[in-house]
């Protein structure tokens, strides 16, 4: 009489495809002999980009038999908050909570005649807008009415949308308005010499003689 004795299925380990685009991932796995799910999942992930793959179910590492099947969680890219509604609050409320959500501040200060010193006077983005964890922010900040004596004089104009214009168009509408523009050449654009952004950003107010600087690109 003879005894066969079975062995079972052949065994394999699941790869590390962490941080591998999809279809990177895809193949390791086939390599392995391992099944791979045609539905991934998808979760948001700060640090991995968007289309890549974060982790598998089951894990790297762990056995499986010959033909198993191995689902890749694939990230979204950071997650999304809301901009909170921060205006009139004091500087360091508005950046505790920004931080709170992940979110860097850039502050301005500026002189406003009707917000306290020290509160924000306005954010941009707005409130209410959605943005990926790890943007900026930018606050202004009031420092109270201009005292006498200052360079505008204590007359405040509001900085003007200038954005997609031609440098030498935007330059003439801010001094139109009493407001020094500076050029900033930013290199990573094709430089058609079309303004990109200002800061401080249209829509704020500032005093006559303020520079504003004009990016570029």
């Amino acid at each position: 009489m003879r005894i066969r004795l079975s062995l079972g299925r052949a065994q394999v380990r699941v790869p590390d495809v962490a941080t591998l685009s999809v279809a990177e991932a895809q193949a390791r796995l086939t390599r392995q002999q391992l099944n791979v799910s045609s539905t991934p999942r998808t979760e948001a992930n700060d640090t991995i980009a968007a289309g890549n793959v974060i982790r598998t179910d089951p894990s790297g590492g762990t056995e499986l038999t010959v033909g198993a099947q191995v689902t890749l969680i694939v990230s979204s890219g950071p997650a999304m908050v809301t901009v909170p509604n921060l205006v009139n609050m004091p500087f360091a409320t508005a950046q505790t909570q920004l931080g709170a959500l992940g979110l860097k501040v850039t502050r301005i200060d500026v002189n406003d005649e009707t917000v306290e010193s020290g509160n924000v006077i306005r954010t941009s983005p707005d409130p209410g807008q959605p943005v990926a964890r790890g943007s900026v922010v930018t606050v202004l900040v009031s420092r109270g009415p201009q005292s006498d004596g200052g360079d505008g004089g204590g007359q405040m104009v509001e900085v003007p949308d200038v954005v997609g214009q031609r440098y030498q168009v935007a330059a003439r509408e801010l001094q139109r308005r009493g407001l020094r523009p500076e050029r900033d050449d930013f290199s990573l654009f094709e430089n058609d010499n079309t303004v990109r952004s200002t800061d401080p950003p249209a829509g704020t107010k500032v005093e006559r003689g303020t520079k504003v600087t004009l990016t570029v690109g």
